[in-house]
């Protein structure tokens, strides 16, 4: 109620706020104002702030709504005056011009009706009125006339194709009785086809237009489908296709279709028709690392990185095809596809292992060499290649012998300074257990670490490999210096590079091969080795050739300018002088003798390429013997073991001799002989005989106790003869040999021993008719030790003589062996004209 008094208070700052409302803008028009309100508030309480307005609600909710109502709006600058007065108007004009335009333009694809036009013009009709979607503003007032349109022709076209009614099943059938008898390229050639038939019919079910229909692989004519009795052109049959998918049970084609494509993937375990050569890959030939290999081998390009992206590229599109059609052999497929690709590189690589070194002339060797030392020989071409081509293959997945290829290639690709080398390898096995706890992998499948000795090593075999090419390019050609040492062992053999070459790849593999070699890891080793056997090849090249040259200056030239002037004897023993000089000089060095004969120096597998001529020869001309110093030659070897056994002969034959002068005296007493159990017959008496040389020694019983002396000596007493007598008939029982007297005592150690019937074959039948089936003799005898181990003494005293005898015989057969003749007795016209393999 004191707003008068209070009002002088309020007028300056409400001056200041209108001056600031009505004040002029460049931007905007000057503000126009209606009218100022002044609202009451009171105090809500004494200990409170907060006012509450009289007057504002009823402002807000009555007055200002109504005092808006009352007033006329006026537009504000031209554009709303103008839409005020004539915007009605302009947008239905401008409707009316967008609806003709429209029309003249729906006119221009309809005007023409169906069934006044060829199949083939309402093919193109019916592809202009598809256009529409590319400029959909200017048909959008008629696209349901469009589409009745589309209808009319879809259905004309149909109506104007001659068609015979098909069984879809039947027709999957055949396409798989025609995919059964088909090879490997052919039925996966069959598989995409459907794949991408269905692919396209599936863009047909989903109403694509006919314009991005025809710019998809064509649909052959045994999935068309359509029933047609003539050939169509490609539009016409695109579009009855599409129209018959959309008939009532279309969608069954592409359910038939995915259940045949189902069925072909699924009918081979192993996918050999997706892995069958493809001629739209380029392979990989064992030519492009050897261009002078004859061999054909080749890989192909299916297992190369470019085929792996191709048959994802096919797998994609049959699973896509497939839609939710259940195909386990594809997942089998993608499982088995990385070892499948390892296999296949490792028979490539033991096929590179497995060429032979060329035979190359000096250019290309000097090229080949200089290759070879700056590690772009084939082989390492090859191994990077392999490496290169395998790389997406994950660490778990990689076979052992591929993680080794890995780790040559690391190995060769990261030069680390040795002092920095421990740090690293700390760093990376700590990274390779972080990655392994984060993917919770196993440690036994990832490639270990490389550590400085590895580095170490590797580097001595690479100094090795181009002190080996260093010395090849500072040896002579004419010089055999390259194989010399190469075919001995010990301080001679050790001072050639190639041999330090070796032992340096051996200290090599053994410091990184972690696991226990096998096949395919001996294979990846062998292919770094190539370069070593290459070097080897070449070595023996080179000494062939010089050697081929010694045989012309040495041998066939001196024969020659002989042959004018000498008598063909003379010529003869000149002849066999030159060939032992020559074999005993410059062929020394290359020949290596065995107890077969002089043959070819081998080393690493490889020899110098000694033809079987010259070798036929060596051996009919020279001796085994004849290159070696007379302590180290076999025959003088064989000469010692001979009088060494003749020695020992004489030894043994005097011990046999003192022994047999030795008579050993033993008394005999018979006792009565008897049948156990009893007979109708019993025994009468014995008669016991020993033979000595002249002499004999007997003992006669008559079932009395009655003795006798025998005197036997050893090697002299060979029978021994027990007359057993009967009423009417006696039995004889002889023992033989020198081991006769033995013998007896042996079986009548106890005093006793029992004769089975059997041991009398003569009288067996007349023992059994006596009931008679054992005969017991019995004699006692004194201590008989002496006589046996005389015996034993003179037995082994004998197989020593034997056994020495055999060895003798032994020993003068092997000499025999290893003679051969001493002189040329063929022709001059059997000596060969080129004793190597020289290029």
């Amino acid at each position: 109620m004191d707003f008068p008094e209070r009002l002088p208070q309020l007028q300056p700052a409400l001056q200041r706020y209108l001056a600031a409302l009505c004040e002029p803008d460049a931007y905007f028009q000057p503000a126009e104002l209606g009218g100022i309100w002044f609202t009451a508030t009171e105090p809500v309480s004494k200990n409170s702030a907060t006012r509450q307005a009289v007057f504002v609600h009823d402002l807000m909710t009555r007055i200002l709504p109504i005092l808006s109502r009352q007033r006329e709006v006026m537009p504000v600058g031209f554009g709303r005056r103008f839409l005020q007065q004539w915007g009605m108007l302009t947008f239905s004009a401008l409707a009316v011009l967008y609806v003709l335009v429209s029309g003249y333009f729906v006119h221009n694809l309809t005007d023409v009706l169906p069934g006044k036009t060829d199949v083939m013009a309402q093919v193109q009709q019916l592809e202009n009125i598809e256009g529409w979607s590319k400029t959909p503003v200017r048909y959008l007032p008629f696209v349901p006339v469009l589409n009745q349109r589309h209808a009319q022709l879809e259905a004309s076209i149909m109506a104007a194709t001659p068609r015979d009614n098909i069984n879809i099943r039947q027709i999957a059938d055949q396409y798989q009785e025609q995919f059964e008898q088909a090879d490997a390229p052919q039925k996966r050639t069959m598989i995409l086809t459907l794949a991408r038939t269905l692919i396209t019919k599936q863009a047909m079910w989903e109403k694509q237009p006919l314009s991005e229909l025809m710019t998809r692989e064509p649909v052959p004519a045994e999935l068309s489908l359509t029933g047609a009795t003539l050939a169509l052109p490609p539009s016409q049959d695109v579009v009855l296709q599409r129209a018959l998918l959309q008939q009532p049970g279309g969608e069954e084609q592409l359910t038939v279709l995915r259940e045949l494509l189902g069925r072909l993937v699924n009918s081979d375990p192993q996918t050999e028709w997706l892995v069958a050569p493809s001629e739209d890959l380029t392979p990989v030939n064992l030519t492009d690392f050897l261009p002078a290999s004859a061999d054909k081998t080749y890989l192909s390009g299916l297992w190369t990185l470019q085929g792996t992206a191709e048959i994802q590229h096919w797998l994609d599109e049959i699973r896509l095809a497939g839609g939710n059609t259940p195909m386990p052999e594809l997942a089998a497929f993608e499982q088995r596809w990385p070892i499948l690709r390892q296999t296949q590189w490792m028979k490539m690589m033991l096929a590179m292992n497995q060429q032979p070194a060329p035979v190359l002339a000096d250019e290309q060797w000097q090229a080949t060499l200089i290759a070879l030392d700056q590690g772009h020989s084939p082989s390492m071409k090859f191994a990077a290649y392999a490496n290169e081509q395998l790389e997406d293959i994950s660490v778990t997945q990689a076979q052992f012998w591929l993680r080794e290829l890995r780790r040559l290639q690391q190995l060769q690709t990261t030069p680390l300074p040795g002092a920095l080398m421990p740090r690293f390898s700390r760093l990376q096995q700590s990274m390779q257990q972080k990655i392994l706890a984060l993917l919770k992998l196993d440690s036994k499948t990832q490639t270990p670490a490389i550590s400085e000795l590895n580095v170490k090593n590797w580097n001595a075999w690479e100094a090795g490999l181009h002190a080996a090419v260093a010395d090849v390019f500072a040896t002579p050609k004419n010089s055999d210096r390259l194989t010399r040492g190469l075919f001995q062992t010990g301080e001679k053999g050790d001072s050639n590079p190639l041999q330090l070459l070796e032992s340096r790849f051996n200290v090599l593999r053994k410091s990184l091969s972690t696991e226990r070699p096998d096949f395919a890891t001996d294979a990846v080793w062998a292919l770094y080795q190539n370069d070593s056997r290459w070097l080897v090849a070449h070595a023996m090249q080179r000494s062939g050739c010089w050697l081929q040259q010694q045989w012309q200056s040495r041998v066939l030239w001196p024969m020659e300018n002989n042959a004018s002037r000498l008598e063909y004897q003379d010529q003869q023993d000149l002849a066999w002088q030159y060939l032992s000089d020559f074999i005993r000089g410059p062929a020394k060095s290359v020949l290596v003798v065995d107890d077969s004969g002089p043959k070819a120096g081998e080393f690493s597998g490889q020899t110098p390429g000694l033809t079987p001529e010259f070798l036929r020869m060596v051996n009919h001309v020279l001796r085994p013997d004849d290159v070696l110093a007379m302590p180290e030659r076999e025959n003088t070897r064989s000469d010692d073991a001979l009088a060494a056994l003749k020695e020992e002969q004489t030894q043994l034959e005097a011990q046999l001799a003192a022994l047999e002068t030795k008579t050993l005296e033993l008394t005999l007493k018979s006792q009565p002989a008897t049948i156990p159990g009893g007979a109708r017959l019993m025994p009468t008496g014995t008669r016991l005989t020993l033979f000595c040389d002249e002499q004999q020694w007997k003992l006669n019983s008559m079932n009395f106790s009655e003795q006798a002396p025998f005197r036997w000596r050893a090697g002299h007493c060979s029978r021994a003869s027990l007359v057993i007598n009967f009423p009417g008939f006696d039995l004889t029982y002889e023992y033989f040999g020198d081991a006769a007297w033995p013998d007896f005592l042996e079986d009548f150690t106890n005093g006793q021993h029992s004769f089975k019937a059997d041991d009398f074959p003569d009288d067996a039948a007349q023992l059994a008719s006596l009931g008679i089936k054992e005969v017991m003799v019995r004699y006692q005898a004194g201590a008989q030790n002496r006589i046996q181990d005389t015996w034993q003494q003179w037995q082994e005293l004998r197989q020593a003589l034997n056994d020495n005898a055999d060895a003798q015989q032994d020993a003068r057969s092997k000499k025999a062996e290893k003679q051969r003749p001493a002189a040329l007795n063929s022709g001059f016209s059997q000596l060969p004209v080129s004793i190597t393999d020289c290029h």
